[in-house]
């Protein structure tokens, strides 16, 4: 069982470089060998990071079979589903999010959400709140969407790297969703965060957000100059998830700086990558 351990958090390690295709091949490893040992619970946890990965990747239908593997694994037919399937359907909603489904997404967070309650580990209900939070603005309840941030942040307080605990940059982005350019902005300044700033993968959502920011501010040309770095980084990594939404905000960027040719291009290079899976 110590190699199905070690391949796991190997692909962790894949993982924070942003090295997806590798993580992808050692979390799928380690769950091929926690389920000959029959070890259901650490299985589901695996597809649980599996899914996550597959997320980042663009995979969203893998990410969905993923998810489907861990609740056959966690909730046989006929018995109530445990606190393991809770992880599942959180991944699940936030995929249905994506896809614009909202009505399926908020089905899944609202059973996930009740079932990661039970779990001591936290960081799968911060993001079911999380997602929550998104389906509500979505559905235009902001004063919903604000309770549910906030429940996330006290589920989840600490200053951990983005990747693992993506309340306080999603909290912001929501705050500047609402139209608080300026308490956005505080935050991005009291995280540290420039323009300038290599953004690790770890750090991608925090560094999202700060676009988000400068382009809010009417500040275009700082946004693209970090835009243009994220998409060169995510792109050699074909982290096809961070692409999409970077090449986005990169056509905004672009059209805001006057270059209406080059934000259709960049716009329709996004969708491209983004419709074949929803």
């Amino acid at each position: 069982m110590l190699d199905f351990i070690a391949r796991g958090f190997l692909a962790v390690a894949q993982r924070l470089r942003g090295r997806l295709a590798e993580a992808e091949r050692g979390f799928a490893s380690s769950i091929a060998g926690w389920q000959t040992a029959s070890q259901p619970t650490v299985t589901a946890w695996g597809c649980h990071d599996l899914s996550q990965v597959q997320r980042a990747q663009g995979f969203l239908d893998a990410a969905v079979k993923t998810c489907q593997q861990a609740l056959e694994i966690t909730t046989p037919a006929g018995q109530p589903a445990p606190p393991t399937a809770g992880p599942a359907h959180v991944e699940l909603a936030e995929v249905a999010y994506q896809r614009n489904d909202l009505d399926t997404a908020f089905r899944h967070v609202t059973e996930g959400i009740e079932l990661c309650r039970r779990l001591i580990y936290v960081p799968p209900l911060a993001a079911g709140l999380t997602t929550l939070a998104w389906i509500r603005q979505a559905k235009g309840d902001p004063l919903g969407a604000l309770d549910a941030i906030g429940q996330a942040a006290r589920v989840a307080p600490g200053p951990d790297p983005s990747l693992f605990n993506p309340v306080p940059a999603q909290r912001a982005r929501l705050r500047l969703a609402q139209g608080e350019v300026a308490a956005a902005a505080r935050w991005a300044e009291d995280r540290g965060l420039s323009a300038g700033d290599e953004a690790a993968y770890p750090h991608e959502p925090e560094y999202l957000v700060l676009a988000r920011v400068l382009l809010a501010q009417d500040r275009p040309a700082q946004a693209l100059t970090l835009l243009e770095r994220m998409l060169a980084a995510a792109a050699a990594q074909a982290r096809a998830g961070s692409v999409i939404e970077i090449g986005a905000l990169r056509a905004l960027a672009l059209a805001a700086c006057g270059d209406q040719d080059a934000a259709v291009d960049a716009l329709a290079r996004a969708l491209a990558l983004g419709c074949p899976q929803g």
